[in-house]
Order: C-alpha cells, then sequence, then structure tokens
C-alpha cells in the first residue's frame, strides 16, 4: 500500500504542480490530500486524448463527443529524446501510467475541475485502484 501511495502521488503531484499559478478554486477542487507522499517521478508526454462521435442517448438528431481514452508515450526529458513509459485507459477505462521496466499505477477519478482553458481537457483528483511495482 505504501508502494502505491508513494507512486500515485507522483501522478496528484504532477497535477497540483500544472494548477500552481491558475485559478485558485482549481487548484482546491483537485488538490492531493494533505498525507500524500512525496515526488518521485516527473514525465513528460505526447500524445493524444481519444474521443468517439456518437447520437446522443437523450435526443439522436444531435450527436455527441465521448472521451475513450488517452495514447501516450512518457519521456524523461521535456525534448521527448528518452522514452520511459506509457500512459492509456484500462480495459474499465481507468488511467494508467506504465514504466518501461511494467511498473504501473492505475487511478479512479475522486473529482475534476474545468481548466483555465476552455479548449483543454478537465484535470482530475485520482485515487489509486490498482498498482504493479517493480523498478520504484
Amino acid at each position: 500500500m505504501q508502494m502505491s501511495r508513494a507512486i500515485f502521488s507522483v501522478l496528484l503531484a504532477c497535477i497540483v504542480q500544472l494548477s500552481l499559478g491558475q485559478n485558485k478554486a482549481i487548484r482546491l477542487a483537485i488538490q492531493a490530500p494533505a498525507d500524500s507522499d512525496r515526488l518521485i517521478l516527473h514525465a513528460y508526454a505526447k500524445g493524444v486524448q481519444m474521443y468517439i462521435c456518437t447520437a446522443d442517448p437523450n435526443d439522436t438528431s444531435h450527436y455527441v463527443w465521448t472521451f475513450t481514452g488517452p495514447h501516450a508515450d512518457l519521456y524523461a526529458d521535456g525534448a521527448y529524446r528518452h522514452l520511459i513509459g506509457k500512459h492509456y485507459a484500462s480495459t474499465n477505462k481507468n488511467p494508467v501510467w506504465e514504466d518501461n521496466d511494467g511498473s504501473m499505477i492505475s487511478g479512479l477519478k475522486v473529482h475534476q475541475a474545468n481548466s483555465p482553458d476552455s479548449l483543454a481537457i478537465p484535470w482530475l483528483l485520482l485515487k489509486t485502484v490498482a498498482t504493479k511495482a517493480k523498478g520504484f
């Protein structure tokens, strides 16, 4: 359990770091719990957020975009030269971050806040639902 808290704290810390300097309400809405562990990994992602367009279940004359999941490579540096892992959705649609050594963590959305950028995806507060530790 301690390892999963440590790994997941990385993800929460990254989200909170992104929100520094942004709207205070957003920071509070997705703030990591005070008992979260220290940052153990900082990664850069390059990829996509995938959506599917389907008929609105409430009004089939209209269409809606539904999020299906992320697909990104994770890098150790901002120049995207050293590949260290990947980010994707699990079969039950939870976000997963997987290291090249096979370590992984999966989260479940606890809360979300709209990004200050209206064109960006919502920012999330997640809790750990699955882990597999090897190299951490």
